[in-house]
């Protein structure tokens, strides 16, 4: 299909002398739908219309158009150092030419169906099946990423289904977290989704969540990887700290004593794609899980958790009236936020090196972000 595209968009460029991204997105400039996306920076309704927000500027394939005689250099900026990891070439206006760990997009694969494995069965057998490694690698060869919601949650109860063997020790963990990050990019990038339908599928999406977290613990003692729209991270509680990064931000988590042994798990992820406003957002979302290391793992609330933000950004103001806020359910297609706030620690903040630090205890699990007040 692609490739459809390429072709017939190079033979419509052939007739055009205007550099690309510089032809306005119109019926009249890309009569069809095979022309407009393959511009590379249009989208297709009905007809061939051009993005009108900032928001959207993720969304664009042809640097050229976000460039000074771009159709969009008023709208968007083209990010200065582009990285292979992702197809990002422009960003906002306010981002310094850097991509938006909001907005970072992979490379969407077209090998496979999101209906069928790369052998033929159907999610739909598949789900009929007893679970067992024969069919594990039909289930990864199902594409999330070319799914539609309806598809999308039906692959996610594939996966839950499959429990039994992905916490095996014959399943790499790489293999859960690579279908959760799409999963996320999926659900941000479906411009059709409700808030109902969003919070349908991350229900799904957490469940999975879950199961990678079991698989981690089986995996290794330690555990860190970076997806930007999806970060994951564990330590053994007798390491005393984990450390996460975000876009111009770090959150540790450090305690100073416990009574067993066991795991800080933690995930991370840009906050706005919840309706957390951009402005107030000083950080990801952060859902964080302790449990110990018995038999049969049980969650721990013995950890007393100090909680350090430290920001290395110029946009916001660090000031003693930011908080931590805790979300009453991350399964919502828009979070709601818990009414108590907690407030800075005076003794281990300070806002002169754009520090604060915050006091959490008594739970087993978490999930907050700091807020500009």
């Amino acid at each position: 299909m692609y490739k459809y595209y390429f072709l017939t968009f190079l033979l419509f460029w052939l007739g055009s002398t205007a550099p690309p991204g510089q032809t306005a997105c119109s019926a009249a400039n890309f009569p069809t739908e095979a022309l407009c996306k393959a511009a590379g920076y249009c989208k297709w309704t009905t007809q061939c219309d051009p993005y009108t927000v900032a928001a959207d500027c993720y969304r664009i394939n042809e640097i050229g158009a976000c460039r000074p005689s771009g159709v969009y250099s008023g709208t968007c900026a083209p990010i200065a150092s582009l990285n292979v990891q992702y197809e990002n070439v422009c960003t906002t206006p306010t981002s310094n030419n850097k991509v938006d760990y909001n907005y970072v997009r992979f490379p969407i694969s077209t090998t496979g169906l999101a209906t069928h494995s790369l052998t033929g069965i159907t999610v739909a057998d598949l789900q009929t099946k007893t679970p067992k490694s024969d069919y594990l690698y039909q289930v990864f060869t199902v594409n999330l990423q070319l799914a539609t919601n309806s598809q999308l949650n039906s692959i996610l109860d594939l996966y839950v289904a499959y429990q039994p063997e992905l916490i095996k020790t014959t399943t790499h963990p790489y293999y859960i977290e690579k279908a959760l990050f799409q999963t996320i990019q999926n659900i941000r990038d479906d411009t059709t989704m409700t808030p109902a339908l969003k919070g349908a599928t991350l229900t799904k999406f957490w469940q999975l969540a879950d199961i990678f977290l079991q698989r981690v613990r089986t995996f290794s003692k330690h555990y860190q990887t970076n997806y930007y729209i999806l970060n994951f991270a564990q330590t053994t509680f007798s390491r005393l700290y984990l450390t996460v990064n975000g876009q111009e931000h770090t959150t540790t988590l450090s305690w100073l004593s416990y009574t067993k042994n066991g795991y800080v798990q933690v995930i991370s992820y840009p906050a706005v794609q919840f309706g957390i406003a951009a402005a107030t957002a000083f950080s990801d979302v952060y859902y964080v899980k302790i449990i110990d290391d018995a038999a049969t793992p049980a969650a721990f609330t013995g950890l007393s958790l100090t909680v350090t933000y430290i920001y290395s950004g110029t946009t916001f103001s660090i000031t003693t009236n930011n908080k931590l806020v805790k979300i009453t359910d991350k399964a919502a297609g828009t979070y709601v936020e818990d009414a108590t706030m907690i407030a800075y620690d005076s003794t281990k903040s300070d806002t002169g090196s754009k520090k604060l630090a915050y006091a959490l205890s008594g739970g087993s699990e978490y999930i907050f972000y700091i807020k500009g007040i």
